[in-house]
């Protein structure tokens, strides 16, 4: 009997090298890259930028940017069987809502150490997720 349930896992990415690592690590310890989730969270439109008032991005756009520099970068097999979905929102809120809606049972994250103001600023999506999560979190240190 395993601790950690490795059948649902999700590692949320946000095209740093560190969350990479985290995909990679998981790839080579999870044997079926169907049961890895990755999750993008890309933040609201603010309505005031040039490509939304001129009409010339929209979310659905960016869905597809987002995929598409993606499986650019991870063309390898395994990713491909990987279900990789990106949202639009809070990070650690949808974090932790795809967590709950698809029943994961393990998050693989990286802990990007920000510190002073702007830990005090921006909060940390780790902490959040760690601390909200309906399951077990991992959080890798650089």
């Amino acid at each position: 009997m395993s601790l950690i349930k490795r059948d649902r896992v999700l590692v949320p990415i946000d095209f740093s090298k560190l969350c990479f690592e985290a995909l990679e690590n998981a790839m080579e310890e999870i044997q079926k890259p169907e049961n890895i989730h990755i999750l993008h969270v890309l933040r609201p439109l603010n309505p005031g930028d040039p490509g939304v008032i001129w009409h010339t991005v929209d979310n659905d756009t960016r869905r597809k940017h987002v995929k598409k520099f993606f499986y650019k970068h991870y063309s390898q097999p395994q990713y491909q069987k990987a279900p990789f979905n990106v949202v639009i929102g809070k990070p650690a809120k949808q974090i932790i809502d795809y967590a709950q809606k698809n029943e994961i049972q393990l998050i693989i994250m990286p802990s990007h150490a920000h510190s002073g103001f702007n830990r005090f600023a921006l909060g940390s999506v780790s902490e959040r997720v760690v601390r909200q999560a309906p399951c077990p979190v991992l959080v890798l240190r650089e």
